[in-house]
């Protein structure tokens, strides 16, 4: 046989299995992206699950150090737990999915997460702050439920506090501001105060204080979730 040949046939053959090597490498890359990202979102509203959370957010809060312009804020739905027993597990993942949709469009930008249950937590800058501070009205989530007389709502609670470097810390100091605004209904969110939220979690009761009470802001017409 022709050398020439027999080299040409063995480049074509190397060519070829570079080729599929590379195409399998690509693929196996795009399959583990895949996953990763997966890994990172939460199935029900799309948003970062609590490993997204702590990946994004700890990526934004030490990207610089020390005392940034950025508020985390923690938030959860009144009342879920009524409305599974009332209307089914479909009804309160409804509200869980409406919850994440109006969290998102109330900060548009920010980084908003489900970390699990009917809790959320969102990373703000203080523009974005404001903007949720100042709000007349709070959060509402609905759901709309056959087995229902009326649309299910809910009031998000929310808890707000200025990320110091510490992340975990923030957190805290929000989730302790979020129990106050459950009890108090005391405008759409509470900004962390150490004189009244600085408290251990172990002292908190045993069941989260509903805002039965809040109604002022919300349509007659629709049944309270809590």
């Amino acid at each position: 046989m022709n050398p020439d040949l027999i080299t040409a046939f063995c480049a074509g053959v190397a060519t070829a299995a570079a080729a599929v090597g590379a195409t399998a490498y690509w693929t196996l890359q795009r399959q583990l992206s895949k996953a990763e990202r997966e890994s990172c979102t939460d199935a029900l509203t799309g948003l970062a699950n609590r490993r997204g959370w702590e990946r994004a957010a700890g990526a934004r809060t030490n990207s610089t150090g020390g005392a940034q312009d950025l508020y985390v804020i923690l938030a959860d739905c009144n009342g879920l737990k009524q409305v599974n027993d009332a209307y089914g597990h479909e009804a309160g993942d409804e509200l869980i999915a409406d919850a994440a949709t109006a969290l998102s469009a109330a900060a548009p930008g920010a980084l908003v997460a489900r970390l699990g249950g009917d809790e959320f937590a969102l990373l703000v800058t203080w523009s974005e702050f404001e903007a949720l501070r100042t709000r007349s009205m709070p959060i509402v989530a609905t759901a709309e439920q056959a087995t229902a007389p009326q649309t299910v709502w809910s009031r998000i609670a929310m808890g707000a506090a200025r990320v110091d470097g510490d992340l975990a810390e923030g957190m805290r100091q929000a989730d302790a501001a979020m129990y106050r605004n459950k009890a108090t209904a005391d405008g759409p969110l509470c900004v962390f105060d150490a004189r009244a939220d600085d408290h251990a979690a172990a002292d908190r009761p045993a069941f989260r204080t509903r805002d039965l009470q809040a109604r002022d802001n919300v349509p007659e017409h629709q049944l309270e979730a809590a």
